[in-house]
C-alpha cells in the first residue's frame, strides 16, 4: 500500500492533495481484492536468470506476497527514491567451505521512500511564511515493497517466503538455472465468500478462480484446466450435480491429469460421473487427483463378481461404460457412498436478517463468518468565510471466523443493523450493531465518526480509531477500525478531507469527502465516511455504514 507523508514546514499544494487521494483509492482498492491466507501470489510471473554465483529475479506484477502482518506487497526494490522489480542476489558468501549446503532465497517485507522533494516552506504571502526557513530533502510517500536476498535458513511463512532453494558445494563458482528449486512455493489463497460455482457450459477455468467447487450441472459440457506450469499448487474442486450422463475436466493441450484411476493411471482428461467429486493439484509440471475421503481399493471375488454391497451393471457408452451403485461400506473392501464422505461441503447459508439457523440434513461441522454493522460517519455544520468543517469516518464492524462441532443447531443468528450517518450540524455518526451466531461467536458493530466542529483552524489531522474484537472466534479475528483520519490544510477549495470509514473484510468503507456529505460504505459491515465543508458552505450529513452478515459453511 502507498500512503503520502507530510512533515513540518512544508507547503501542501493541489498537487499533493491529489496523491493523497490517489493512494488512499489505491490502497482501498488493494484492500477489495484481498488474499487473506499469508503466502506468495502470482509468483509464476517471476523472471530467473543466472550469472557465476548471482541469481537475478525478475519480479513484474502481478506477482506480490501477502505476509501474515495483513500486508500485501509487490517488489518495487530496496533503494529509497526509486522503484524496480529485478534483483540481484549474490550467493557467494553462502558457499561451504567444506561438503555442501541447502541456500535458501527468501522474500521479506520491506519499506521504501519514494518521491522526493525540496521543503521550501510555505511561500511569501502565506500566515505561516517563515524567512528564516531552512530548506531540506524529504521523500512524500512511503510504499510497501519486498526485499529478497539469499538465507541459510528456511522461511517461516509469515514474514519471509521462499521463492527457490538450490544446494552449493565447495568450491563452486558458478549456478545453472536447473539447479533452482521452486517446489516449496507457498501459494496465497483467498477465503471465498461465495457458493460453489455452476458449470452449464463449456469453460476455461483462471487462476483466480481458483480455491472454488465447481458443480456440473449439465451434461456433455468440458471445464479445462489452466496450464500446469504457471498454476503450480493451485487447487481445483467439482462435483458432478448431473442425474445422467457425464461431463469432463480436461487438462490444458497436452497436460496430464494423473492419479484418479488408480496409482500410475493418467490421462488428457476425466470424466465426471453423476454424484463424483474430487479435487485437482498442480505440482508445476502436471495435474494430481485427490480426494477427501476415499475407499480402499475393492478386492473382487474369485469368480469375476464385486464384492457385497458393490453392484455393477453394463449401461454402455465410450466415457462411461459401467453404473457402480453402492448400498454403503461396512469393512475397509467396500465402496462407501456419498452419505459416508465425511469433511465434504454440503451448503452455505447467507444470513442478512435476523433469523434462527437450521442445519442441512447430514451437518456435521460449520464454518461461520460474522461481521458486525458498520458505523455511520459524522455530519458537519455549516462554516463561515473564516471556518471550515470535517467529521470522522465511522468504524467498520468487527469480524470473526470458526469452526464448530458441537452446540450450533437451532442459535438464534443476529445481523448487527447498519450505522446511520450522523445528521447535518456538529453530530456524531451512529453506530453498526452487533452481529452473532447464539452464544458461540458475536462481532461488535463499529462505532460512528466523531462529529464535525466548525473551526477556524487551518492545519489539523486526525489518525483512525480502533474498536472491540469479537469474541468466540476460533480461526480470524479482526477488531472493528475506521478509514484514514480527517486532514485539514487551509480553507479553500480541496484543502480539507473527511474522514474515511473503515473497510471490513467483507466491504468497503466509504472515502473521504472533499466538500461534500459522507460516502456511504458498500458491501457488509463498513463503515460511512465523515463529511467535511469548506468556509461559506452549508453543513452535510455523514455517510451511512452497512449492514453486517452471517454466513454458515456446512460439513458433512
Amino acid at each position: 500500500m502507498r500512503q503520502a507523508t507530510y512533515t513540518n514546514g512544508q507547503f501542501v499544494d493541489q498537487v499533493a492533495l491529489n496523491t493523497l487521494s490517489a493512494d488512499a483509492n489505491s490502497s482501498i482498492q488493494q484492500i477489495a481484492n484481498r488474499w487473506d491466507l499469508p503466502g506468495l501470489i502470482h509468483p509464476e510471473a517471476i523472471g530467473w536468470a543466472t550469472s557465476g554465483l548471482v541469481v537475478t529475479a525478475t519480479c513484474p506484477a502481478p506477482f506480490a506476497v501477502q505476509f501474515a502482518s495483513g500486508v500485501v506487497a509487490q517488489a518495487l526494490g530496496t533503494t529509497n527514491g526509486a522503484t524496480g522489480s529485478t534483483y540481484n542476489i549474490n550467493l557467494s558468501s553462502f558457499v561451504p567451505g567444506a561438503g555442501s549446503a541447502t541456500v535458501y532465497i527468501l522474500a521479506s517485507y520491506n519499506q521504501l521512500s519514494l518521491t522526493p522533494e525540496t521543503i521550501v516552506g510555505p511561500p511569501q504571502g502565506n500566515p505561516a511564511y517563515n524567512p528564516t526557513f531552512t530548506q531540506f530533502q524529504w521523500y512524500s510517500e512511503t510504499v510497501d515493497s519486498i526485499a529478497i536476498a539469499g538465507s541459510s535458513g528456511a522461511a517461516n511463512n509469515t514474514s519471509t517466503f521462499e521463492l527457490a532453494r538450490l544446494t552449493l558445494t565447495a568450491g563452486q563458482s558458478s549456478i545453472s538455472l536447473s539447479a533452482l528449486n521452486y517446489a516449496n512455493q507457498i501459494p496465497s489463497s483467498e477465503i471465498q465468500t461465495s457458493q460453489a460455482i455452476s458449470v452449464t457450459g463449456s469453460t476455461t477455468l483462471t487462476r483466480s478462480g481458483a480455491g472454488l467447487v465447481y458443480e456440473f450441472t449439465t451434461s456433455g459440457v468440458t471445464a479445462t484446466l489452466p496450464l500446469a506450469a504457471q498454476s503450480n499448487g493451485y487447487e481445483y474442486y467439482f462435483f458432478g450435480r448431473i442425474t445422467s450422463g457425464y461431463a469432463t475436466v480436461a487438462g490444458n493441450g497436452t497436460d496430464l491429469i494423473s492419479g484418479l484411476g488408480g496409482p500410475g493411471a493418467s490421462g488428457t482428461s476425466i470424466s465426471i460421473l453423476p454424484n463424483m467429486a474430487f479435487g485437482v493439484r498442480s505440482n508445476g509440471i502436471f495435474w494430481e487427483t485427490f480426494i477427501e475421503a476415499a475407499a480402499a481399493p475393492i478386492v473382487w471375488n474369485a469368480n469375476g463378481t464385486p464384492p457385497s454391497p458393490l453392484s455393477i451393471s453394463a449401461s454402455g457408452g465410450v466415457q462411461t461404460p459401467y453404473s457402480i451403485t453402492a448400498s454403503g461400506a461396512t469393512n475397509s473392501n467396500q465402496l462407501m457412498t456419498l452419505a459416508q464422505a465425511s469433511g465434504r461441503l454440503l451448503n452455505v447459508q447467507t444470513f442478512t436478517s435476523s433469523s434462527i439457523y437450521t442445519p442441512t440434513s447430514g451437518t456435521q461441522s460449520v464454518i461461520v463468518e460474522v461481521q458486525g454493522g458498520g458505523g455511520g460517519g459524522g455530519g458537519c455544520p455549516s462554516t463561515s468565510s473564516s471556518q471550515q468543517a470535517q467529521a470522522g469516518g465511522g468504524q467498520c464492524g468487527a469480524y470473526g471466523m470458526g469452526r464448530y462441532t458441537s452446540g450450533f443447531s437451532g442459535v438464534i443468528v443476529t445481523v448487527g443493523a447498519a450505522g446511520s450517518g450522523g445528521a447535518t450540524g456538529s453530530n456524531p455518526g451512529n453506530s453498526g450493531g452487533t452481529s452473532s451466531f447464539g452464544s458461540l461467536l458475536t462481532a461488535p458493530g463499529g462505532s460512528g465518526g466523531t462529529a464535525g466542529i466548525a473551526s477556524p483552524t487551518t492545519t489539523q489531522a486526525a489518525p483512525p480509531t480502533a474498536g472491540s474484537a469479537p469474541t468466540g472466534a476460533n480461526l480470524i479475528s479482526k477488531i472493528s477500525v475506521s478509514g484514514p483520519g480527517f486532514v485539514v490544510l487551509g480553507l479553500g477549495a480541496g484543502q480539507v478531507l473527511g474522514g474515511g470509514g473503515g473497510s471490513s473484510p467483507l466491504g468497503d468503507g466509504g472515502p473521504p469527502a472533499t466538500g461534500t456529505g459522507g460516502n456511504a460504505g458498500t458491501g457488509f459491515g463498513a463503515g460511512g465516511g465523515g463529511c467535511s465543508q469548506y468556509a461559506s458552505e452549508a453543513g452535510s450529513p455523514g455517510g451511512n455504514g452497512t449492514a453486517g452478515v452471517v454466513i454458515v459453511w456446512e460439513y458433512a
